[in-house]
């Protein structure tokens, strides 16, 4: 199944660094997408909706 949206797709990512986006509408305006803190610290940790075991 296809996704809807690029927040979508971001949601379904397996790893939390790669959910980021910026958009732009029509007017040029610019829209940002970051579900998880973890990409502005640089912590790289797997989504926990899709990778929930922890690593050892």
């Amino acid at each position: 199944m296809p996704f809807i949206s690029t927040s979508d797709a971001i949601d379904h990512s397996g790893a939390k660094t790669c959910c980021f986006a910026v958009t732009a509408d029509q007017d040029g305006g610019l829209t940002t997408y970051a579900p998880h803190d973890d990409f502005f610290v640089r912590n790289v940790v797997p989504n926990p909706v899709l990778a929930p075991r922890t690593c050892t």
